[in-house]
């Protein structure tokens, strides 16, 4: 949670990050140590580790798997996801939690696919590898004969700086409160950054929670609205390639706007090492 953890590599690249935190989870599928792993997702942390090291990732809808068992960090947003190496074994993994859509799944060809691509507000942060993974994308599924269409989120959320500081204020708030006991017993010196984290949610208000609750809530209305006209929204799921060194598991920009804003679909990422 703190975008820094053991010293796990990246099995394609040592010398890389394995993306976090859920870094383990990510690394044993990828070496192939397991076939099958659990994380949990509060911004990023199924999403992006998955990109980093080439395997599949799925976050279900929020609050479809119970969080019995781990230690909650913000009950608004963290969600029990898993990791592996194909799609079927995804659904093996799925069905054990007993994770269904509402309708029934069709056969469909890409013709009939409606794909919308969405860079998100924050697209300018984007690096090289992300830019030619996401235009590499296109030309992919029109060469196939799918219509892709570029799009912009609605101006409710269209703003970066808003949405990073409604995320903050859930996250941080939701934060501090889950983890006062191990602040209490922690001194400041011996984990600075869950010292860091508990200020920060404390500087907030209850009203000011309360805010952006509700904006979340209505933010939620509108993303899912926009989702109901395709069959696939492709967004980006990491800034660039996985950074070198392994104190950086990478940034979450990318994802905490479809953690805390799509309350009724389903993430995956299937982005290999160097496509962000």
């Amino acid at each position: 949670m703190a975008n820094s953890g053991p010293q796990t590599a990246n099995p394609h690249d040592f010398n890389r990050t394995p993306g976090g935190s859920s870094c383990g989870s990510a690394a044993a599928v990828a070496d192939q140590q397991v076939p099958l792993s659990l994380g949990a997702q509060t911004g990023g942390s199924l999403i992006r580790p998955a990109s980093f090291n080439g395997v599949f990732a799925f976050k279900p809808t929020h609050n479809t798997i119970s969080l019995e068992g781990t230690k909650i960090i913000s009950a608004s947003v963290d969600t029990i996801g898993f990791f592996a190496r194909s799609i079927d074994d995804l659904q093996l993994v799925a069905n054990v939690f007993n994770v269904e859509d509402d309708w029934p799944l069709d056969n469909v060809s890409f013709q009939d696919c409606s794909v919308a691509l969405v860079r998100t507000p924050m697209w300018s942060q984007a690096g090289p590898g992300t830019v030619r993974a996401m235009e590499k994308t296109v030309e992919i599924l029109e060469s196939h004969g799918v219509e892709v269409e570029q799009i912009s989120l609605p101006v409710e959320i269209g703003d970066p700086s808003k949405l990073k500081l409604m995320q903050n204020i859930v996250i941080s708030k939701e934060a501090a409160n889950s983890l006062l006991k191990e602040y209490r017993k922690c001194d400041t010196h011996s984990n600075s950054v869950l010292h860091e984290i508990i200020q920060r949610g404390t500087r907030y208000t209850a009203e000011q929670k309360s805010d952006a609750d509700h904006w979340w809530n209505r933010m939620r209305k509108v993303v899912d609205e926009l989702a109901a006209n395709y069959s696939v929204i492709i967004a980006p799921s990491a800034i660039d390639e996985a950074p070198s060194g392994r104190n950086d598991m990478g940034s979450p920009t990318f994802n905490t706007l479809w953690t805390v804003n799509l309350s009724c679909f389903f993430l995956l990422s299937f982005s290999s090492l160097f496509l962000g």
